[in-house]
């Protein structure tokens, strides 16, 4: 009786040493990032219909960013509009007008 005791006993030990490596856990994190505020429109001060601001850029190629934004106040708040130029560097074309004249003088004693 004894001797099936122990293998009574080693197979339950097996069958839980293996129900042990077999078990898994895992973890899961979720972060809510809110979303960004909008942002806040500066309205001119009392007695002024608009204001403008404009921002001229010119880039390291020639190419110039123009930025111009008017913010508008009226009896309902305040409004803002904003308009981006992107104007591409210059062409530099070479002049296809240019003549080369070459002019010998000869003298006889």
């Amino acid at each position: 009786m004894k001797k099936y005791g122990f293998i009574a006993a080693a197979i339950l030990a097996a069958s839980i040493g293996t129900a042990t490596a077999q078990t898994t856990t895992s973890q899961t994190t979720t972060t809510v990032v809110p979303p960004a505020p909008t942002p806040l429109i500066v309205p001119p001060p009392v007695g002024t219909l608009s204001t403008s601001q404009t921002q001229k850029t010119v880039l390291p190629d020639g190419s110039q960013i123009e930025k111009h934004k008017t913010t508008y106040r009226d009896g309902s708040g305040s409004a803002s509009d904003t308009v981006t130029k992107v104007m591409p560097a210059p062409v530099i074309v070479p002049d296809s007008s240019t003549t080369t004249t070459r002019t010998t003088t000869t003298t006889q004693p």
